[in-house]
């Protein structure tokens, strides 16, 4: 018998990319995203006896175990987050028993593509599954955010959360709790393509300079902030069309990345090399998913046709590459 064949629930939940909007989240303003369906995360759940959970992770082949109703200390390893989803759930008034769980994700780890929020969402939609509390995509969003941002203290914005939970191309303002949400219109046309540097490269450490620079109000990061909103709601208005035209959202694409290096400062030169590589080989856009100065991803938008070429272009100079439709859904449920 398959391993994973006697566990009797799957939930499937995408990765994503930020469209722009990098960091406005935590900041407590808008970002534009969108999710991709080739990369995710999975998890199987089945009952277990007692009060102990069992994590099993199909990808690394690494297996932890953990009691019930203990208070956890947290690392910034993967069993710290199901701790801390768990603990969640429990003082939110949900009962969690004995668990075995089956992990696997192709999602490049710590790269911008929301691998820890799609792992959190999993684990919740996973557990809401297993014990049907009923909880809807919204409620599941925001225990998974609770969960990072507070049991861990993080300190995460909203957006990967919500962003993978509901899938499709949002609008997302994260001035409110929960954040105010737009489903936009998706083009059929357009694919994702992803380069990853396969450099693992954690925002936090990055981020808390982001945070000094906030606290003294430093003119370049509130610059990058004021025009990327700005182009935000610009493209908010034309993807709210069904009928939108490519160039005119890689134009707005293309401009939110100029900000990320003129206004945050930001220079990573081997993501700036799968951007140019991406352009020249005809993307309509290309943009880094997150910033960092080193490691992560990035993505270009390109249509059908043309991602072959865009893909082999990035693989070209040094790249892994994927490419991508937009995920019209976000949490799903017993995949097979």
């Amino acid at each position: 018998m398959n391993k994973i064949e006697r566990f009797s629930n799957r939930v499937v939940v995408p990765g994503r990319i930020c469209l722009a909007g990098e960091n406005i989240d935590w900041i407590s303003g808008p970002v534009l995203t969108a999710a991709i369906d080739t990369l995710n995360t999975s998890v199987y759940t089945s009952p277990a006896t007692g009060r102990k959970v069992t994590v099993n992770y199909l990808d690394t082949g690494k297996k932890t175990a953990f009691e019930l109703d203990k208070n956890y200390n947290y690392e910034r390893d993967s069993t710290s987050y199901v701790k801390a989803v768990i603990a969640t759930l429990v003082k939110s008034g949900y009962q969690v028993d004995g668990l075995d769980l089956q992990i696997e994700s192709n999602l490049p780890q710590s790269g911008g593509l929301a691998s820890s929020g799609s792992f959190c969402v999993a684990i919740v939609a996973a557990i809401n599954s297993q014990f049907r509390f009923g909880l809807n995509e919204l409620q599941i969003a925001d225990i998974a955010y609770t969960a990072e941002s507070e049991e861990m203290g993080i300190g995460c914005g909203q957006m990967d959360q919500y962003s993978v939970s509901l899938g499709g191309t949002l609008y997302l303002n994260c001035s409110s709790r929960p954040p105010e949400i737009q489903k936009l219109k998706t083009n059929n046309q357009v694919v994702i393509i992803i380069g990853d540097t396969r450099e693992s490269s954690r925002f936090s450490d990055f981020g808390e300079q982001l945070r000094r620079r906030l606290d003294i109000e430093d003119e370049g990061l509130l610059k990058y902030v004021s025009e990327t909103e700005r182009a935000i709601q610009e493209a908010r208005k034309l993807l709210s069309n069904g009928n939108w035209n490519p160039y005119d959202l890689g134009r707005i694409i293309d401009e939110c990345q100029s900000y990320i290096t003129l206004y945050k400062g930001i220079h990573n030169p081997i993501i700036d090399s799968y951007i140019k590589a991406a352009r020249n080989a005809g993307a309509y856009c290309a943009k880094t998913s997150g910033t960092r100065n080193n490691g992560g991803c990035m993505f270009a938008l390109s249509s059908i046709d043309n991602a072959t070429s865009i893909a082999r272009a990035i693989r070209d100079v040094g790249g892994i590459s994927y490419v991508s439709p937009i995920s019209n859904l976000g949490i799903r449920y017993n995949m097979k």
